[in-house]
């Protein structure tokens, strides 16, 4: 996928089985998140209505680590919000593996929303959804 960069919009990377799927999407307001996407990596290898599986990773050394956000819901109903683990410094790579609701047993959503945040000093400052799946 051919990246975009322009004052308000910015193509991102999200792949699923690698198969490129990023859309443009409008960037952030703070001056941190302009450049978020060219900031961090954000692969989903895997996602089901119970669990998804991906990677994030830092593509810049600026002080930002980036973070995949994972939001699930039944219905319109919000069942669950799990976080990957930050990716920082440069070339750092997490992989993660996430399923709605904190134990056995777990819930099946019928969405999922995932999102890339930019964090500095352990504080989230701007998220961006790059991807929803309906099941």
């Amino acid at each position: 996928m051919a990246a975009m960069v322009g004052a308000a919009t910015a193509a991102l990377t999200l792949s699923v089985g690698g198969v490129a799927t990023g859309a443009p999407v409008a960037s952030d307001t703070a001056p941190s998140a302009s450049a978020a996407a060219s900031r961090g990596t954000i692969k989903i290898d895997h996602a089901s209505s119970t669990s998804i599986r991906g990677w994030v990773r830092d593509n810049r050394a600026d002080g930002y680590c980036i973070q995949a956000k994972i939001v699930w819901y039944k219905g319109s109903k919000l069942i669950d919000r799990d976080y990957s683990r930050h990716a920082c410094p440069k070339g750092d790579i997490h992989h993660f593996s996430k399923k709605p609701g904190d134990s056995r047993p777990y819930k099946k959503a019928t969405k999922v929303k995932v999102y890339k945040c930019l964090v500095k000093d352990g504080k989230r400052k701007s998220c961006d959804r790059i991807k929803t799946y309906n099941f």
